[in-house]
């Protein structure tokens, strides 16, 4: 089995093939469609035989051959004969296939997209319509039998809870644990940044709060921060009203360092975000990503 990274990209299509043209019964099973597959002549063998499959329930290269003259039955018969093909462990093999297949399939559709967008050649609606369609191709496996461990695990959610000291209402309607995913709508202007800062500052005490930003300056958002913490006006963070004010300053910019909030401009793309988590998670603490915003 080879290494999966991009540059073995057609040799994991090959052995993908391999498998079901050794294994015709996997063409009934498979999720891949022939479009994820980057080499053409494999989306085409591909699509041929699924085809041949669903209407003889075996690919019958003479059946082929009379529908589908291009077809290119040098490379099957390569595919068929010389290319790896694990039969003690297909089902392994079938599946780091199909996971590479689709996940180098996505990363081209949102790069192109990505350069599309940039380039003002779609829209952003229709930028948010792929990336959606994207989210929808999602291979599904096989549930695991129900054990005393899995039973356990998932119905004592108290040690993964999220709880929001500040917003008591809002924490017994939500019932947060980690791994949620939670979008703030509203229109512009409505305060969503604003309210994002605030549960920021509720939960980065507990939690490695990671903060992704689009719009506001470091500034902006620093001083909103500040103001939020120590329940003071923007305006009196850099001209404090008393002594007891500057105080109250100092000790709020030592709270939010001691809490390690990590604030990024630069990410646009998912890709960078991943990238950033990965540099930056703490092992120690559950983190909570910020993206302000979703655009």
């Amino acid at each position: 089995m080879l290494a999966v990274h991009r540059d073995n990209r057609e040799e994991l299509e090959n052995e993908f093939l391999a498998l079901l043209l050794n294994k015709n019964e996997l063409f009934g099973i498979t999720q891949i469609r022939p479009q994820y597959l980057k080499e053409k002549s494999n989306a085409k063998i591909f699509e041929y035989c699924k085809e041949c499959y669903e209407e003889y329930q075996v690919v019958n290269p003479v059946k082929i051959c009379e529908k589908h003259k291009d077809m290119d039955f040098i490379k099957f018969g390569d595919l068929l004969t010389e290319t790896l093909y694990l039969n003690q462990a297909w089902k392994e093999q079938l599946k780091v296939c199909e996971e590479s297949i689709v996940k180098f399939y996505k990363e081209d559709i949102v790069n192109a997209m990505n350069e599309k967008l940039a380039r003002k050649e779609i829209s952003y609606d229709l930028f948010m319509k792929k990336m959606k369609e994207l989210d929808d191709i999602e291979l599904i496996r096989g549930a695991n039998t129900i054990n005393r461990e899995e039973l356990i695990t998932n119905i004592n959610t108290e040690n993964v809870e999220i709880r929001l000291n500040k917003f008591n209402k809002l924490n017994n309607f939500l019932k947060l644990v980690q791994g949620d995913f939670v979008i703030i709508g509203a229109t512009t202007g409505a305060g969503k940044s604003g309210f994002m800062l605030n549960l920021m500052n509720d939960l980065m005490e507990r939690y490695q709060c990671i903060y992704f930003n689009m719009e506001m300056s470091k500034s902006t958002i620093y001083k909103r921060l500040i103001s939020i913490e120590a329940n003071i006006k923007i305006d009196d963070i850099l001209n404090p009203q008393s002594e007891y004010q500057r105080q109250l300053i100092e000790k709020t910019v030592d709270k939010i360092e001691n809490a390690r909030i990590v604030i990024e401009h630069k990410a646009n793309d998912i890709k960078q975000i991943k990238n950033l988590l990965v540099k930056m998670k703490d092992k120690n603490r559950h983190t909570i990503l910020f993206i302000d915003h979703l655009g």
